[in-house]
Parts: C-alpha cells; structure tokens; sequence
C-alpha cells in the first residue's frame, strides 16, 4: 500500500512539473488603482498564491483547533473524575485491554462477571465495558487470551 502511495505521489509530481515546465511564458500583475507592476514567470505567482491560500487556511483553523483541545482535556478531567468517584478504574489506565495475567476480558455491560474461554482454559481477568471502564472481577483458572463473552449477555460488536 505505501508503494501505491508513492507511486501516486510521483505521478502527481511529474504532472506538476510538466505543468510547470510548460508555463514558463512571463505574466504580469497589477495592482488596482496604483502602477505597480510585477513580471515573473506564471508558475512563481501560482506557488506564491497556492502558498498563501494555505497559509490562511491553517491560520483559520487554529482556534477550532485549540478549543478542540481545551473540550478533550476537559472530557478527559470529567472521566477520570467520575471513575475516581465511582471506584473504577478505565481501561486504558491498565495497560492491558485483556486484563491482568493476560485474562479475558468480558462484554463488560454490568451484568456479572467476565466469562472467558482463553488459550489454556477459562480467561482471567476483569470485564471491560464499552467505555473502557472494570466492571467485573474474571472468572476461572486458566491464563491465556480469552475469547471474551460472557455467556449471558451477547458480544457487543
């Protein structure tokens, strides 16, 4: 796939640059309402103003892009807030999305422990919910990646 990739990004190079090479004729641009005048090849004033245009348009999306950042460190103080509190612990604080000892991980809807058939018998480990969150102690000897289902609820895909 990163050969295609490149493949794709020489092509669009030598299109450009034959683009280029073939517009090399002098253009002129004026300033309304004064004499000034600049000549330069076609090329030079589409880079110039294609650079321009990018520039404002990084500039535009500066502060959509630190209030973005302010909302996620927010969300992110609120949730550890709300499993402090409730004496939780999210998943990805763990480590391991498996669990411990490399268990099966559950379901994790709240309703009973994590069910989990590993690699060497029944998984162990806590059931992880949807939000990441422990919801429930592991059940079984074995140790292994378990499958991750509890019995009595199906799998959330």
């Amino acid at each position: 796939m990163k050969l295609l990739a490149w493949v794709f990004r020489l092509f669009v190079f030598l299109i450009l640059l034959l683009f280029a090479m073939s517009n090399t004729e002098l253009a002129t641009v004026r300033l309304w309402g004064a004499n000034l005048a600049w000549s330069a090849p076609l090329v030079l004033f589409l880079l110039g103003f294609f650079a321009a245009g990018a520039s404002f348009a990084l500039l535009a999306i500066v502060p959509t892009l630190f209030r973005q950042r302010r909302e996620i460190a927010r969300l992110r103080q609120g949730l550890q807030a709300q499993t402090s509190t409730a004496g939780l612990t999210p998943a990805s604080a763990r480590g391991d999305p498996a669990g411990p000892g490399g268990g099966a991980t559950g379901n994790g809807l709240g309703a009973g422990p994590a069910m989990g058939l590993g690699a060497a018998g029944p998984g162990v480990g806590p059931g992880v919910g949807p939000s990441g969150l422990v919801v429930g102690p592991g059940a079984g000897p074995g140790t292994g990646p378990g499958t991750g289902l509890d019995p009595a609820i199906p799998p959330v895909v």
